[in-house]
C-alpha cells in the first residue's frame, strides 16, 4: 500500500506542477509541500481537496489510497523515486507522457538516474528541457520578469564553460 507522501509526489509530478505553483494555487506553505514528501506525511486534511483538483486525481484516493487509482500510479516506483529525491537531495523531473511510470530523479551532481528503465541521451535531455522550462516558469512567477531576463542572459555564458570553444591561434605564437 502507498502512503499519502508517495501518493501526492506521484500526483504532483505527473501533473507536472512545482511547489511554487502548488502553494500558489491552494494557499498552503512551499514548506508543507517539503514536509509532505520528505516526512511521509499522513495526510492532509485542510489542503488534500485543493491538492486532488489541482493534481487532477481523485479526493478519496490521494486521502487513503482507495480505489479507482489513477492510471499509471505505481506506488512501489513512486515511493522509491520520492525517497530518492528527499534523502538524495535531489529533484525530480516529471513523469515522462509515454510512459507513465518512469521516474527521474536528479540528484545533486545533476546526473539523471532512471527509476525504471534505461533511456537514450536526447530521451534525458528532453527530460531536462522540460523540467528546466517548468523551473523558470516558476522562477519568473517568484523573481519576476527582470530577474528572469537577467538569468536568461546568463545562459550562452554557463554553456561556454560547460562546453568551451577554441580560440584560434594567432600566427607566430
Amino acid at each position: 500500500m502507498s502512503s499519502f507522501a508517495d501518493r501526492f509526489f506521484w500526483a504532483r509530478h505527473k501533473a507536472n506542477i512545482g511547489a511554487p505553483t502548488i502553494a500558489e494555487k491552494t494557499g498552503c506553505s512551499q514548506g508543507l509541500i517539503s514536509n509532505i514528501e520528505k516526512r511521509d506525511a499522513e495526510g492532509s486534511g485542510k489542503y488534500n481537496d485543493k491538492f486532488a483538483k489541482l493534481f487532477g486525481v481523485n479526493a478519496e484516493w490521494l486521502r487513503s489510497g482507495a480505489d479507482p487509482q489513477p492510471e499509471g500510479f505505481n506506488g512501489r516506483q513512486a515511493r522509491a523515486a520520492r525517497l530518492a529525491g528527499a534523502k538524495k537531495g535531489g529533484r525530480v523531473a516529471p513523469m515522462h507522457e509515454g510512459d507513465p511510470g518512469n521516474v527521474v530523479p536528479l540528484h545533486a551532481n545533476d546526473q539523471p538516474v532512471w527509476a525504471a528503465g534505461e533511456g537514450a541521451p536526447a530521451d534525458r535531455a528532453e527530460f531536462l528541457q522540460r523540467r528546466m522550462v517548468n523551473d523558470f516558469q516558476d522562477y519568473v512567477k517568484i523573481a519576476g520578469v527582470e530577474s528572469a531576463l537577467g538569468l536568461v542572459d546568463l545562459f550562452p555564458r554557463l554553456a561556454a564553460l560547460v562546453n568551451p570553444v577554441k580560440k584560434p591561434e594567432r600566427d607566430g605564437k
